[in-house]
């Protein structure tokens, strides 16, 4: 499926956010590439001081409950896989929700998603490549 424009437009809650072809591609349920992205959030302006475990784990318990996601909490954020981008949206979304609703002032977040259109690769499948060569 071709789109008339190399891109297209969404709204989350009154945010913009530009998508690529591809991406609206996923959004449509079309292919079947595994997607990975890593989600690092830091709460500012919360009553737990120097602390984010409270407003950390609403939110990966937020993201966890996404239907067609897999979710890995590490020390410095937490990684999903899906077949959907549309989950990937959806993860970030609920992650904000979640840390808003915590109390927190301000959310900065960072997100760096792995789109490999060749082939489907697990997020196992990456640690053990790399741990088969050590």
């Amino acid at each position: 499926m071709m789109f008339l424009f190399p891109f297209a437009i969404i709204k989350i809650n009154r945010r913009y956010i530009i998508l690529s072809d591809v991406q609206c591609n996923y959004i449509m349920g079309i292919g079947e590439q595994i997607l990975h992205a890593e989600i690092s959030v830091i709460p500012i302006g919360t009553n737990s001081g120097t602390s984010m475990s409270k407003e950390i784990s609403s939110a990966f318990d937020a993201i966890r409950k996404i239907k067609d996601v897999k979710t890995v909490l590490t020390a410095m954020g937490t990684q999903i896989e899906t077949n959907d981008f549309g989950n990937i949206l959806k993860a970030i979304e609920v992650t904000h929700q979640s840390i808003r609703s915590a109390g927190a002032k301000r959310i900065i977040t960072t997100i760096r998603i792995d789109e490999r259109l060749d082939r489907s690769v697990s997020l196992e499948k990456k640690v053990e490549s790399v741990m088969e060569k050590l």
